[in-house]
């Protein structure tokens, strides 16, 4: 079941197997008579008759021009309808004994028949679209293939009547592929709002819009070709965008043609969690298998061994990309004590099961522990900061073409549009060097800052691959162009390829915004804003007028990326007092950055360095104003106090001296955003245990994530908890069923196993009709975008699992369904956190008229006050936002 369609139409006859479970699971443990069933046999097999009619039209309308249907379909509609009628004979039987032990099985073996058969049939027909959209994919590829052994033609012959007769026909090819190519697109968009699978959903999305995006420079690049401006440029301008077509055909090919395992979604998240795993959850595990007294520890000691190594060669593949000494010199000293703390880390480990002294040396590894996660930590922060500031910079010379000479893709352009040849090498040369640098440098963050959002990741690294495609586009057309600089097809195709670049480099800013923390992101840029400071004072005092224009031009850019988060951070943050004094120095930053942009501006069209000069006192002044706010920014996120959790500041037992956040217990007790729990919060199960009780492990990632909120007012929260509950009931159900299927209590833990997967189905439809109003009202389109998906991702995974856990419990030894199941309630808890943090998130970015009307008294923006709706100046009623309340705790972890 990996389509809609097939969703629509097994989960009412996964319901049916459900019910019928039960009822035998009821006559089984009250020993009673099964109730006559032949009227509710008879209308499931009037649902098959009419499947199979249609299976079977269709089957003989495809007739002439698909062999393969013509053979699947009736075979298909014939094993269904051998599954109904057993499904009848068995009602019929137990009509007549009502205790027929035959009759039951007879009827069980119907059911599980036809919802095997039944899938089988959507799944021929699923193939059949499917292999519609190859067919149409092949005329795009015939039509792709024509078009360059048309340009081969075009550029050998010399006879004009020849030239002429091929341009014609070059014409229509064009003219044709451009209408064969609009109806593929919309048989693509097609495809993905039936596909359920997001992983596959977000690859389909991207791959279509690489795709919309390539065919104008197809369409450009054909243009140059006849205008015979350039044929070798112009050829290589083609050539290289047929093969970037090809390529994300290829691409599109390969998802529509994966079909994920009967019932379960293809996606597993082990990969994606031994990728995203850190520091601190190894230590986690060394720390449960210590304090139980373990002695296997030696994997555990391979694995921090191989982790620690992985984050110092990341660190010092960054190192090579970072221009600025000084901030080499600074992760150079934090990877060294790393280092130390890491050997110190690993001897006491390994010294442990040899010390007679338990206890001392039980207090000597964690002593070594908490240096090394301290370490660790630190470097985090010195190297993310670092590189968001190094981002910045190579963003701020790559993101603008047009009209400013003083970055690197604005030389190369000011070169090819005014036909400076001598320029342009050097210009293409800086510019490709920094592209690749860009690309490094997003790569390095992925693979060290991994973001939990699968989507964001795939979004990522499609980014660099685009960008990577584009950047030979960029130097080609350039050559074209300053050959011919005043024609317009090589202006225009400049211009497009152009757009193409810019809207790679902004997709590339979900890197930084979504793999670092908001203090991290300012810092960054703010040292960043600095150094180009500093760069243009050098500049000025070298009379070095060029270096002076671009540091200039850095400047303006980094400003900007810097104002843009710190505003958008204002509306993100639920803590008043903080978001008072964040907002008061966000004022400050606006009363003198208008004056900065007005001032860098007329340098950079002036062009006159001595104005530079009297530049530096503005630069200071903003400088000035983003160190204060980097400062408020550091005083809430650069704590040793952890997010959520409250300690002892000073004075041990003083509840006055409790903080969190640099906000006093009686504070937070009476904030309207902030809920005080005197308990632990809990944690998540040791990885040794999780690996024996996966469904158990996934129930208690959901409680902890749900956690860090107060189900009070929330039905989101509320909802996720009892999810966790009933998964946990599964895991301890499904231990029962396989142990012994056939025992007395069998029948009672399969009717408990079927209604735990019911109310997780009941619980998620709840938090999609909470949070779909978040959705529909979010100001942020990407966030928005992400909500929709998880909650459309969700309800399908709940279904998946009810699906699962009723043939499960009709084949209680069948092995296949276990993977089937322990993969469906992983999916389930992903999708449940993903959906917590994006509907938390959503809260914080609602449109003005919502958070108008939503503020309430905690100002927020995420509270109907009396949970009542209120009309908006004549508009439609806003239905109730739920409240976030984050949960603190008052106990510190042991």
């Amino acid at each position: 079941m990996h389509t809609k369609t097939s969703k629509a139409v097994i989960g009412p006859l996964a319901d049916a197997v459900s019910s019928l479970v039960l009822i035998i699971s009821d006559a089984e443990i009250n020993k009673a008579a099964m109730p006559d069933l032949t009227a509710l046999a008879k209308i499931v097999d009037d649902q098959i008759a009419h499947l199979t009619a249609v299976g079977l039209k269709i089957s003989s309308q495809a007739a002439a021009t698909d062999a393969q249907l013509s053979v699947e379909m009736p075979d298909a509609c014939s094993q269904v309808k051998k599954s109904s009628d057993l499904l009848l004979a068995g009602t019929e039987v137990l009509a007549k004994d009502a205790y027929s032990s035959a009759g039951r099985n007879s009827l069980l073996d119907g059911v599980k028949g036809i919802l095997r058969n039944t899938a089988n049939i959507l799944t021929i027909m699923d193939d059949l679209e499917v292999r519609k959209l190859l067919t149409s994919m092949a005329h795009i590829r015939t039509f792709l293939s024509t078009i360059s052994d048309q340009e081969n033609a075009l550029s050998t012959e010399t006879d004009p009547t020849e030239i002429a007769k091929l341009e014609n026909a070059w014409v229509v090819t064009v003219a044709t592929y451009s209408q064969t190519f609009t109806a593929f697109l919309q048989q693509c968009h097609k495809r993905v709002v039936e596909i359920i699978d997001q992983s596959l959903q977000v690859r389909l999305e991207s791959a279509i819009s690489t795709l919309a995006k390539e065919s104008p420079l197809l369409l450009s690049a054909c243009r140059v070709v006849v205008t015979r401006i350039g044929v070798a440029r112009s050829k290589y301008l083609l050539t290289s965008t047929l093969q970037r077509m090809n390529a994300v055909l290829d691409e599109i090919e390969t998802v529509i043609k994966i079909r994920p395992d009967d019932d379960v979604f293809n996606f597993d998240s082990t990969a994606e969690e031994q990728r995203t795993k850190t520091v601190d959850s190894v230590i986690h595990n060394i720390r449960f298998v210590i304090a139980s007294k373990g002695t296997n520890i030696q994997p555990l000691v391979t694995e921090y061994n191989d982790i620690t190594n992985s984050v110092y060669t990341g660190t010092k593949r960054v190192m090579n990309l970072v221009p600025d000494a000084s901030q080499r010199s600074l992760i150079q000293s934090q990877l060294e004590a790393i280092l130390k703390a890491d050997v110190e880390t690993t001897t006491a480990l390994k010294a442990l099961v040899l010390r007679p002294d338990y206890t001392q040396a039980q207090q000597d590894v964690n002593r070594c522990l908490n240096q090394s996660i301290n370490a660790h930590n630190l470097l985090k922060f010195v190297r993310n900061r670092v590189l968001v500031g190094t981002l910045a910079s190579s963003y701020a010379m790559l993101s603008d073409p047009s009209g400013n000479p003083h970055t690197y893709i604005g030389a190369v352009f000011d070169a090819s549009m005014k036909g400076n040849r001598g320029k342009l090498p050097t210009a293409i040369s800086n510019f490709e060097a920094e592209t690749h640098r860009w690309m490094n440098l997003c790569t390095s963050v992925l693979d060290l800052c991994p973001t939990a959002s699968l989507q964001i990741s795939l979004e990522a690294r499609n980014c660099i691959r685009n960008i990577e495609g584009t950047l030979p586009m960029i130097s080609a057309s350039a050559h074209l162009n300053v050959l011919q600089h005043t024609d317009p097809n090589a202006n225009q195709n400049l211009e497009l390829v152009g757009k193409r670049w810019v809207d790679g480099m902004q997709s590339g800013l979900i890197v930084a915004r979504e793999s670092f923390t908001p203090f991290e992101i300012v810092s960054g840029l703010q040292q960043c804003f600095a150094q180009h400071g500093d760069g243009l004072e050098a500049a000025c005092a070298a009379n070095d007028a060029e270096g002076a224009l671009m540091q200039t031009a850095a400047c303006l850019s980094t400003a900007s990326q810097l104002a843009t988060v710190v505003r958008r951070s204002t509306t993100a943050v639920s803590d008043l007092a903080y978001k008072n004094s964040l907002e008061l120095r966000v004022q400050e930053m606006e009363k003198v950055l208008p004056q900065f942009t007005l001032k860098a501006k007329q340098i950079l069209d002036t062009k006159k360095v001595g104005d530079v000069l009297d530049m530096h006192n503005c630069i200071k002044e903003t400088a000035l104003r983003f160190s204060a706010i980097e400062d408020l920014m550091r005083m809430r996120y650069d704590t040793a106090i952890s997010a959520g959790v409250l300690a002892e500041a000073t004075n041990a037992g003083d509840e006055k001296s409790l903080a969190v956040e640099g906000i006093s217990v009686q504070i937070l007790e009476h904030a309207g955003d902030t809920v005080v729990l005197d308990e632990e919060p809990p944690r998540l199960m040791p990885e040794a245990e999780a690996k024996l009780d996966p469904i158990q492990a996934a129930a208690q990632e959901i409680k902890v994530e749900a956690s860090n909120w107060s189900p009070k007012e929330n039905p989101i929260v509320d909802a996720s908890i009892k999810i966790s509950d009933h998964l946990s009931t599964l895991a301890k159900l499904h231990k029962l069923l396989l142990k012994d299927p056939t025992s007395t209590t069998a029948a009672e833990s399969k009717r408990s196993f079927i209604q735990a997967a019911k109310q997780i189905h009941t619980e998620c439809l709840k938090i999609v009709a909470s949070a779909k109003p978040i959705a529909d009202r979010c100001s942020d389109a990407r966030l928005q975008k992400q909500l929709y998906s998880s909650l459309q991702w969700i309800e399908n995974l709940a279904q998946q699992l009810k699906i699962v856990a009723a043939v499960k419990t009709s084949a209680p030894l069948d092995t296949d369904r276990d993977q089937q199941l322990v993969t469906c309630a992983k999916n389930v808890m992903v999708a449940v956190k993903n959906c917590i943090r994006d509907s938390e998130a959503g809260t914080l970015r609602l449109s003005p008229d919502v958070s108008s009307v939503a503020a309430g008294e905690n100002g927020r923006g995420n509270h109907v006050a009396g949970g009542h709706s209120k009309a908006l100046k004549g508009k439609a009623a806003v239905p109730p936002i739920v409240k976030f309340k984050r949960n603190v705790y008052r106990k510190k972890v042991a």
